[in-house]
């Protein structure tokens, strides 16, 4: 188990005032950079330190919604929490 009082909660759009920058510039299109997320965990010092990831599905143009499949597989295997924002 984890100590809920310790740990960094990540949103992963720069917008929403994430903990690191993990999206990209695709063109037009802003997405959710899944590799930057990974760097993200080891640069905090790993899963431990890492209460739960937030993902968004609605957001406004330029940025696509996150890529809640890829994050959520990430989230798996470090056995962190997946938090969907899906307002």
């Amino acid at each position: 188990t984890r100590d809920i009082r310790k740990g960094s909660v990540s949103k992963s759009k720069k917008q929403q005032a994430a903990d690191f920058g993990n999206i990209s510039d695709f063109g037009d299109e802003l997405r959710t950079d899944v590799h930057a997320i990974e760097q993200a965990i080891q640069e905090l010092g790993g899963a431990q330190n890492i209460l739960a990831i937030i993902s968004t599905t609605s957001c406004f143009a330029p940025r696509a919604p996150d890529d809640v499949e890829s994050v959520g597989k990430i989230c798996a295997k470090f056995n962190i929490f997946h938090i969907i924002n899906n307002a």
